[in-house]
């Protein structure tokens, strides 16, 4: 079998690769992943404390336009995360591979 890299998704249409991570999480890596988690979870509790709480005491029309803000929140905070997370893997990997070049190019 043949190792390959996260980053070539050319390599699962062929039969005999597995995946092989280039360098383990860092100690950045899963504080940002954490720090995420906990800000999606105090979103996911935000939504639900404003549907339960001030859902009826506020004009539907001032309600609705708050949970729309939250619901996206809630969507697009862990999207934007991995999105980070993903530029910095790849910065990552791209000078792993800048130094182990010979020529130093």
């Amino acid at each position: 079998m043949q190792a390959v890299t996260i980053l070539n998704p050319a390599a699962f249409r062929k039969p005999g690769f597995f995946i092989l991570w280039n360098a383990p999480m860092q100690r950045s890596n899963l504080l940002a992943f954490l720090v995420s988690l906990v800000i999606t979870g105090l979103l996911i509790w935000g939504l639900v404390y404003f549907i339960n709480t001030w859902w009826e005491r506020l004009p539907k029309t001032i309600a609705l336009t708050i949970c729309i803000l939250l619901a996206v929140m809630v969507i697009g905070y862990p999207i934007y995360a991995l999105a980070r997370w993903s530029d910095r893997y790849l910065a990552q990997i791209k000078e792993q591979q800048k130094q182990n070049r010979p020529d130093g190019t």
